[in-house]
């Protein structure tokens, strides 16, 4: 799907291309955080009708039956993003920032996850104000959220350098004028605990007046013309998990007061209500690729594109000190 074109607008299929069978099962990869919940979780009930061949004593007889739609797994988007790139799944949750190295990926239309205001799972914690940051620790989990920091930072005038942390390692290296850029839940209930704190979701709708795109299903390029059956199928799951967000909150509270109980590294006291989680998914996180979102994510595009940021290592140093690449 082309950003400037209408959400519903699927292309027509390529000459020559099969079209994918409606029971042809695809290798989907979904991203583990609470905020993909109600994208990924339906995935795993959908099924379809699949004839089954039971050999008879002359002649085969068909046997109908159901098989799964999709074969779903789950990580960080920093290696669904990788897995897409491989061939090893056929649709993935992606970061946004990964499409500018891979624009002959096909976008599921209509579907993403971002904000329109905070975002509240995307922060920058630091112990000095935004203007004094010399360093900023990079989550190596999301490529969104590190060019993100990188564009906003850039848009002020200001030019930390940027190192990588590998995802959650990122708090424990604040200090005097090193930040921080938390993301998914372990940035809950996290703003507390820092002098400073900045919510990107919320500077970039300050910048701009528009929503931002964290993610969004990507395929392997020609996949939404010939399969939609399967795109269907995810947008329909989409609005089954939407409405199962009261049972995704409890349980998510659930899963965290027993980590609790086994892992002295985790408070009980950093456990928000589930009303709070169900607060987050129902009103805090967009689920849409309207004209509206597609606008912002075209504005954050572009300035990435201008500013010639590198979204293939958004952990690449800039400014005047050493920086760390993981490759």
């Amino acid at each position: 799907m082309n950003l400037r074109e209408p959400a519903h607008a699927l292309a027509a299929r390529p000459p020559g291309e099969p079209s994918v069978h409606p029971s042809t099962r695809l290798r989907v990869c979904g991203v583990e955080f609470l905020n993909a919940w109600p994208l990924v979780e339906p995935i795993h009930d959908i099924e379809v009708a699949a004839p089954r061949f039971a050999p008879g004593l002359f002649h085969g007889v068909e046997d109908a039956g159901t098989r799964a739609l999709f074969d779903p797994s789950t990580a960080l988007p920093s290696e669904c993003t990788r897995r897409l790139a491989q061939n090893l799944c056929d649709i993935a949750l992606v970061p946004v920032a990964s499409y500018v190295a891979h624009p002959h990926w096909d976008i599921i239309p209509e579907i993403g996850i971002g904000c329109e205001g905070p975002v509240e799972t995307v922060i920058l914690v630091s112990d000095v104000p935004l203007e004094r940051v010399a360093a900023v620790h990079l989550d190596a989990a999301s490529r969104s959220s590190a060019t993100l920091i990188r564009v906003l930072l850039h848009q002020r005038g200001l030019r930390p350098r940027f190192q990588v942390a590998p995802h959650r390692e990122g708090v424990a290296r604040v200090r005097d004028r090193d930040a921080a850029l938390v993301i998914g839940d372990a940035a809950f209930n996290l703003r507390a605990r820092f002098a400073h704190s900045y919510d990107l979701g919320a500077l970039w709708y300050e910048a701009t007046g528009l929503p931002f795109v964290f993610a969004f299903w990507a395929a392997r390029p020609g996949l939404v013309a010939t399969a939609p059956h399967h795109v269907a199928a995810l947008l329909a799951a989409r609005e089954r998990g939407r409405a199962r967000t009261a049972a995704y909150a409890e349980r998510y509270r659930d899963q965290l007061v027993r980590v609790s109980a086994m892992n002295p590294a985790v408070s009980p006291d950093e456990v928000l209500p589930a009303a709070a989680y169900r607060r987050y998914l129902d009103h805090t996180i967009r689920y849409e690729l309207d004209a509206r979102a597609r606008a912002g994510l075209s504005r954050f595009l572009r300035l990435v594109r201008e500013l010639g940021i590198d979204t293939d290592a958004p952990w690449a140093a800039t400014g005047d000190g050493p920086g760390e690449r993981t490759r």
